[in-house]
């Protein structure tokens, strides 16, 4: 099996600089479609108007290189399912749910899968980190393999 990390949380943190509004929300669009019909990157989770509170929160991802531990799990995770057929894309997206009034507050599953398919992208699985979650690398790294274990029905 192949899996790719896709780092996305640099893209979250620069559509996040920009000035909420429906400019935003249309660069938003435009990087999750490159302006196509079809969904390039998997940031469906993001909320495009997320307050000041998400900033600091992705420069805490950011800092402790979430990517790039999300990176190291999903090679572990290819490394143990070396024999397994198919190819997939994986990647963090931050869900803004700090006041719990959009998302969900019962347990769920970290992880979403998306079949769709494009020319430049093969199915992808993004980690939705909620803003609520408080995170260390150590427990980024072993959320995100399970995750990436779990999407694939291997746990």
């Amino acid at each position: 099996m192949t899996l790719e990390y896709v780092p996305l949380l640099k893209v979250q943190r620069d559509l996040s600089d920009l000035p909420r509004g429906i400019e935003r929300f249309r660069e938003y669009i435009q990087t999750m479609t490159g302006g196509g019909d079809e969904l390039k990157l998997p940031l469906v989770a993001m909320n495009p108007m997320g307050k000041g509170h998400l900033p600091p929160f992705l420069d805490h991802l950011l800092a402790i290189d979430a990517d790039d531990v999300g990176a190291r799990a999903l090679a572990d995770a290819s490394r143990a399912l070396a024999d397994e057929p198919g190819d997939y894309r994986a990647c963090l997206v931050v869900s803004d749910d700090r006041a719990r009034c959009c998302a969900s507050t019962c347990p769920r599953p970290i992880t979403r899968r998306s079949s769709l398919r494009s020319s430049a992208m093969r199915p992808l699985a993004s980690s939705d980190i909620s803003r609520s979650d408080s995170l260390r690398a150590p427990a980024l790294r072993s959320q995100r393999r399970d995750s990436d274990l779990s999407m694939l029905g291997m746990i």
